[in-house]
């Protein structure tokens, strides 16, 4: 999963280059960077639960707040006469980042359990032998 969260790191930041010329730029750039910041934590195992959790709420948040009203175009080319284009493809970049998040948050849930199920074994055993 190290190698999962340091590539995903780089395309976050990727996907935040990419937003330089958004008519709203430093709200994506915020979004991914953020993802991103995440990623590296999680890469260093600095990663804070409520951060992440933090993060995931407010990606949720920002998909309800910009679900376009079709997702039938989100492949098409940019148009300026039709911006459900733009809200399917920022609906899409939240959605990865939400997945990330989750992901993260699952992985840290399972090693905590994992380490005290090992902790309780380990005493178990002392006690015994």
């Amino acid at each position: 999963m190290k190698y999962v969260s340091i590539v995903l790191a780089v395309v976050f930041i990727f996907f935040a280059a990419l937003q330089y010329n958004d008519p709203d730029p430093v709200v994506w750039i915020s979004f991914y960077l953020y993802a991103s910041a995440m990623s590296f934590m999680v890469f260093y195992n600095k990663a804070n639960i409520y951060a992440l959790g933090v993060g995931a709420m407010a990606y949720l948040a920002g998909i309800f707040y910009s679900w376009p009203s079709t997702f039938s175009r989100a492949t098409q080319e940019m148009s300026i006469m039709d911006p459900s284009i733009e809200g399917a493809r920022e609906t899409m970049g939240l959605g990865i980042c939400l997945f990330t998040m989750l992901m993260y948050l699952t992985l840290m849930y399972t090693q905590k359990q994992n380490a005290k199920n090992n902790k309780a074994g380990k005493s178990k055993r002392t006690l015994v032998g």
